[in-house]
């Protein structure tokens, strides 16, 4: 009698998954869900959590490469959308921080995650969520740098 043993299947990769493992710098990276955004993940609300198909820190995956850089914070996919979120003290003065930490992100996605750029999500792919309170008035030109610049302001996110 010849035994027969069952191959081990890998598990089946999603388009974001692949996309980090087709990007050097953050390859192996991954986590299920919201993990990679540890306590911050409560700042972000899904309608249908099993739409989750992972997330990255990219910050602390880029950290020795660019130490001296403003790095990003995070990426997450949900339904098939990839939304790059940074979790920061909303203070009228902290937006040219956030501003820079977006053109870093832009930059990089461009230079170096061409495969995780081309999954963004349509509508506010770049979101800053406030760390806590909103202290950026609606009128001021602060806030219209950030509308200029397409990235979305808000505390928590929520999707649909």
């Amino acid at each position: 009698m010849s035994r027969q043993t069952k191959k081990a299947t890998a598990p089946r990769l999603n388009r974001f998954q692949k996309a980090i493992q087709a990007t050097p710098e953050v390859a192996g990276n991954c986590k299920p869900g919201l993990q990679a955004l540890g306590n911050y993940s409560s700042k972000v609300k899904v309608g249908d959590s099993k739409q989750l198909g992972g997330s990255i820190d990219i910050d602390q995956s880029t950290k020795s490469l660019y130490p001296e850089s403003s790095r990003w914070d995070y990426a997450f996919d949900y339904a098939e959308s990839t939304y790059f979120v940074e979790v920061h003290a909303a203070d009228t003065s902290e937006v040219t921080t956030v501003l820079n930490k977006l053109a870093w992100l832009k930059s990089w996605l461009k230079a170096k995650a061409p495969e995780i750029a081309k999954l963004r999500a349509e509508r506010h792919p770049y979101i800053w969520i406030a760390s806590g309170s909103v202290k950026i008035l609606p009128s001021s030109k602060e806030s219209k740098r950030l509308a200029q610049s397409g990235l979305k302001l808000t505390t928590p996110l929520h999707l649909k």
